[in-house]
């Protein structure tokens, strides 16, 4: 019996950077954020290789309060991307958590894949 090969997955590295909307002005540092106060919130994809990656897609977002985690928004929305190249960027705004209040620190989490997962695999940063 013939063995069979694996294909590798071929990796792509991007650049996930979270970024905040209030007043209707960009700031992409957390510590603009007021708290208990509501915010709109996205994240930027960079892909920071030098060759184009395939399209992919962002999945069960995940954001709680840092400390003790008693607050928690979670959202199965799946949000897809178009393929990227090199050092070519988009903006992804979250859809149905548009406005949030959350208190102390927050912890953000999601799941960026690509569309084809025995080809392609994501490293971010």
């Amino acid at each position: 019996m013939p063995e069979t090969e694996t294909i590798q997955p071929i990796e792509y590295k991007l650049r996930i950077e979270f970024f905040c909307l209030k007043n209707r002005k960009f700031f992409n540092k957390i510590d603009n954020v007021i708290q208990n106060k509501p915010f709109k919130f996205g994240l930027k994809i960079t892909n920071i290789c030098d060759k184009a990656c395939p399209k992919g897609k962002l999945k069960s977002l995940s954001i709680k309060s840092g400390v003790g985690g008693t607050i928690v928004h979670t959202d199965e929305v799946e949000l897809a991307f178009q393929e990227l190249n090199p050092r070519q960027e988009t903006i992804i705004m979250w859809p149905n958590l548009q406005k949030i209040i959350m208190k102390e620190e927050v912890w953000i989490d999601c799941i960026i894949e690509p569309e084809d997962k025995s080809i392609s695999k994501f490293v971010t940063f």
